[in-house]
């Protein structure tokens, strides 16, 4: 399957940046009646984050392994939903940064790479979140789309 990127259709730049990301809306395959999402890793503009939540996750599959740097599928964020607008994944850095780039590893969660279907997802800012669930969020970028089955960092430049 080939790689299909689409440009975003909003783009919001602060002075200073954020510090705080949010992935939203991004679903990675569909299963009985649940989205699925799972990422290995995540990085901004390269960084690894420092601090990491998220809408939910299944048992071990918690949000701060996606700034472990171990590529294991049972090292993975995992969560689930009857939509794909349930799930979200926040990431903190270290210092505030202005987004120019989104990286994210998809997942081989069951020893067969997952399909990794972002379909039409948001990327928001925030600097007055305190634990990336709470806070104003900033719309930073939407219709972010990748469909790409390849067990590897896929890439959103801004």
């Amino acid at each position: 399957m080939g790689v299909i990127c689409r440009k975003p259709r909003h783009r919001a730049v602060v002075a200073g940046g954020y510090q705080w990301f949010r992935v939203k809306g991004a679903k990675q395959f569909y299963s009985g009646s649940n989205f699925y999402l799972f990422v290995q890793e995540m990085k901004i503009n390269d960084a690894m984050p420092t601090a990491a939540n998220a809408s939910g996750y299944f048992s071990s599959f918690v949000p701060s392994n996606v700034f472990d740097n171990i590529f294991d599928k049972t090292h993975a964020w995992g969560d689930s939903g009857s939509s794909a607008s349930d799930s979200w994944l926040a990431v903190k850095l270290s210092t505030a940064a202005i987004l120019q780039k989104l990286s994210i590893h998809n997942c081989n969660g069951d020893g067969v790479n997952q399909p990794l279907c972002f379909d039409n997802f948001d990327v928001s800012g925030s600097n007055d979140s305190t634990d990336g669930a709470n806070g104003t969020w900033t719309l930073l970028a939407s219709g972010l789309t990748r469909s790409d089955d390849d067990y590897r960092w896929h890439e959103w430049t801004f």
